[in-house]
């Protein structure tokens, strides 16, 4: 099982090469669909406790997947650590983004200065 105390499970990095893939909706309906029968047949049990915070919650305990390849397999987290861990990998490639317009900016900046120098 993971470290759930990580902020996500799955690198932005792995999540975009996994998005490209041309079966990856498919694959990811598929789990879903498996899951939900899972559930309302009985085989899976939805805990009252989330697994990431250990705390008894009166919203819903969602199923996390982490493989879409394996829906039976999921950690029981509430809906607010469900959705931080789901979001926190777009978020990271949001940064990866602002941090490459940053330094790109910065050179540009330099670059601006030594073509033409302010004069005080």
């Amino acid at each position: 099982m993971p470290d759930l105390d990580q902020p996500n499970f799955i690198t932005s990095d792995d999540l975009l090469k996994l998005k490209s893939q041309p079966n990856f909706l498919k694959l990811k309906r598929e789990c879903y669909r498996q899951y939900h029968i899972a559930l309302k047949q009985g085989i899976l049990k939805r805990p009252q406790i989330c697994s990431r915070c250990k705390k008894s919650k009166s919203r819903q305990i969602d199923g996390h997947h982490k493989n879409y390849n394996k829906p039976l397999d999921v950690d029981w987290l509430c809906q607010n650590c469900h959705g931080k861990i789901t979001i926190q990998p777009f978020i990271d490639a949001h940064w990866k983004e602002v941090e490459k317009f940053q330094k790109g900016y910065k050179v540009w900046l330099e670059q601006q200065h030594l073509e033409n120098p302010i004069k005080l």
